[in-house]
């Protein structure tokens, strides 16, 4: 299973990515999010508490206005993991770009 945690500023941007990536998921996908005006600390410290909640293999730290666009990206995610020497994948910036995974 793999957990998506976020910070919603924006509840029509939160429900979109969810649609998203429930739309293109081919297993399980659990969220944990709470809304950024509840008194959270510094996004990596609330990044950090949410993150302790989840009990997945997999979790995708993002922001509520990510789109998930790749019909099955969960489980290619997955086999990403399962054949590189990689426990950590970062993405940074707004450029759409093939990772190749």
């Amino acid at each position: 299973m793999t957990t998506i945690i976020t910070r919603v500023q924006h509840k029509d941007l939160y429900d979109r990515m969810g649609t998203s990536a429930m739309d293109t998921a081919w297993g399980a996908v659990k969220f944990i999010a709470e809304g950024n005006h509840s008194g959270l600390p510094h996004i990596a410290n609330s990044y950090n508490q949410l993150g302790a909640k989840a009990t997945s293999d997999i979790l995708i730290f993002c922001h509520d206005d990510v789109v998930f666009m790749e019909p099955g990206w969960d489980f290619k995610l997955a086999d990403y993991f399962d054949n590189n020497d990689v426990d950590v994948l970062g993405v940074d910036g707004s450029a759409v770009r093939d990772l190749g995974c």
